[in-house]
């Protein structure tokens, strides 16, 4: 079922807390209808065969809660106030693939979002822009509301953002706290998010991780963007960590557009904030910290989006999903907004499915929750190797900076890890064949996500390139970092069992096209593992170079076109969003 829980309490229908004067809606009329539009409660049938182990726990059986929110949720009208600080050390100038550095990019980027603020009349936004380096330059000064502002002068604003400098993050976030603080104090029902960029590791300031933390504004939404295989993913994902912040990664700074786009898109269309589900008889997975959990915070829940969460029973004709959370636009009598309420219990007509017998194919979910699980590992071994080898590839180091039995048993943990992710890599691949789904788009990105993790894995990059693949597999995101190119494959970087040869990062001294790209990493360090891998079948996979995932909805690919300037991109119709309507 899928219905509001409506307040008896008439008291509450005074004119600040309704949409508009005409309310109550008379139908035929789509405000009249609840904001979730569909939901199901959905278990496997345990006949069918899964070529590996789900639970360990035989009992167990294996669910899926499918919620789909309508799309024709209006656009947030209470005030927004953004601020952005934007990353203008040195490394700002170098070079993109496309020729462009990175500042123009950004530039480009922002002078599109803007646009569209100051274009969209049921926005109300107010703007603050601050770039960093070792030192803050604010660059677009308090605009209470954009729509009364100089369009033209505010591009001109933009443009006179230029690099230069080292990295003080510290210095940033200080800045930010302050801002969002006396902001907030002024204007405190207005939302507030602050959008944080930047492409290098710290180089000046303040270095320590919780001491950075502390400096991170505490009343609003945290958004940090790490651009490029130069940014401290670690650090960025630590920030991120407290409720209501994220972490974004940008593998190429000329698609920086569609994950701003996708994050304007979740900002101006909430449909349901703060959403809480609640499991009575079942348990909900964490893919975050790869745990079961009764409670499960998601976040919000946005127009059209549809949000699949993966579950867990021994009673499944029992079990009884609550989703909590508060609202943000009216669409119906007698519901109240911004109220943390329940929005509607979820449970399986037992009387109309017989679950034992009911012909329940989740195979797909059960291969992602697997797939998780394996990110999940893979991530968590990552970070642990980057903070043993904490070194820095590009420059000079000592023998004795080396831990040659640390390295030894890291040596073995990565081949168990790569040796696990290839056989199910190889599963997947055969159970796809096996049963026709070698053109369905979540088994392809599920098999890009291993393949990534497979090739990054004890490597400088391998824990920013998990973490991004299992963010965006977890929340759902439509954006996702590419794979490797098959030139990269061939420069895999292995962990280090002796000192690396001395490389030096170029510097910004002239025009030319001196970025230290992922590829450049991965030619440029040699290989001195004397553990040599066999090739696997994992090794001569094709893996699908799309950046779009199957959970893209046409609302967020309008913005995403919007905010990049690309009106070309698009997201083909596939069997899998026939699956998608099938489970709705």
């Amino acid at each position: 079922m899928s219905d509001f829980i409506e307040s008896k309490n008439l008291d509450i229908m005074d004119q600040d807390m309704i949409e508009d004067p005409t309310f109550p809606y008379k139908p035929p009329c789509m405000k009249c209808q609840p904001i979730i539009y569909s939901t199901s409660l959905r278990f496997h049938n345990s006949d069918m065969d899964i070529p590996f182990k789900v639970f360990e726990d035989p009992d167990l059986k294996f669910g899926t809660l499918e919620i789909k929110i309508r799309d024709e949720i209006p656009i947030n009208n209470k005030h927004i106030h953004m601020l952005f600080s934007i990353d203008a050390s040195g490394s700002m100038s170098d070079h993109c693939i496309d020729g462009r550095n990175k500042m123009t990019h950004i530039k480009h980027t922002l002078e599109n979002m803007l646009r569209i603020f100051y274009e969209n009349k049921d926005c109300n936004i107010s703007i603050h822009v601050q770039s960093f380096d070792s030192a803050i330059k604010p660059i677009i000064n308090d605009v209470y509301n954009i729509r009364d502002a100089n369009f033209s002068e505010l591009v001109s604003l933009v443009n006179n953002l230029n690099s230069g400098g080292s990295t003080n993050i510290g210095l940033a976030l200080s800045a930010a706290k302050e801002h969002i603080n006396n902001y907030s104090k002024t204007n405190p029902e207005h939302d507030l998010y602050h959008i944080f960029l930047t492409d290098g590791e710290i180089t000046d300031g303040v270095m320590d991780y919780d001491e950075l933390l502390s400096m991170v504004p505490n009343n609003c939404n945290n958004i940090f963007i790490g651009y490029g295989s130069d940014h401290d993913s670690n650090l960025l994902s630590y920030l991120a960590r407290t409720k209501g912040n994220e972490y974004r990664f940008i593998d190429a700074l000329e698609k920086a557009g569609l994950v701003y786009g996708e994050i304007i898109h979740g900002i101006l269309y909430k449909a349901i904030e703060d959403v809480m589900l609640v499991g009575d008889n079942g348990e909900l997975y964490d893919f975050m910290t790869n745990s079961w959990t009764k409670e499960l915070e998601i976040g919000n829940l946005l127009s059209d989006q549809r949000k699949t969460i993966h579950i867990r029973s021994k009673t499944p004709e029992r079990c009884i999903i609550k989703i909590r959370g508060k609202t943000i636009v009216k669409t119906r009598q007698y519901q109240t907004i911004n109220i943390f309420e329940n929005q509607t219990d979820v449970f399986i007509l037992s009387g109309l499915i017989d679950i034992t017998t009911a012909d329940l194919d989740l195979s797909i979910y059960i291969f992602r929750q697997k797939t998780q699980e394996l990110l999940y590992e893979a991530r968590k071994f990552s970070e642990k190797y980057k903070k043993n080898n904490s070194y820095d590839y590009l420059r000079p180091i000592e023998t004795d900076d080396v831990d040659i039995a640390v390295s030894e048993n890291i040596e073995t943990e990565k081949r168990s890890m790569k040796e696990k992710l290839s056989s199910f890599h190889k599963i997947t691949i055969e159970f796809m064949k096996k049963n026709s789904l070698e053109t369905n788009s979540i088994m392809k990105m599920l098999c890009d996500d291993i393949y990534i993790a497979y090739k990054t894995i004890g490597t400088s990059v391998g824990s920013m390139y998990s973490c991004a693949r299992q963010i965006s597999n977890g929340r759902e995101q439509t954006y996702m970092c590419a794979t490797l190119t098959s030139q990269q494959n061939n420069r895999i970087a292995r962990v280090r069992q002796l000192p690396v040869p001395q490389l030096l990062r170029q510097t910004n001294n002239n025009n030319n096209n001196n970025t230290l790209t992922l590829s450049d990493l991965l030619t440029q360090v040699l290989d001195f593992s004397p553990h040599k891998e066999e090739i696997s079948d994992i090794d001569s996979y094709m893996p699908t170079q799309d950046f779009l995932s199957p959970f893209t909805s046409n609302g967020v690919l309008t913005l995403m076109r919007e905010v990049s300037g690309n009106h070309s991109i698009g997201h083909s119709t596939t069997d899998n969003d026939e699956l998608l309507e099938e489970h709705a």
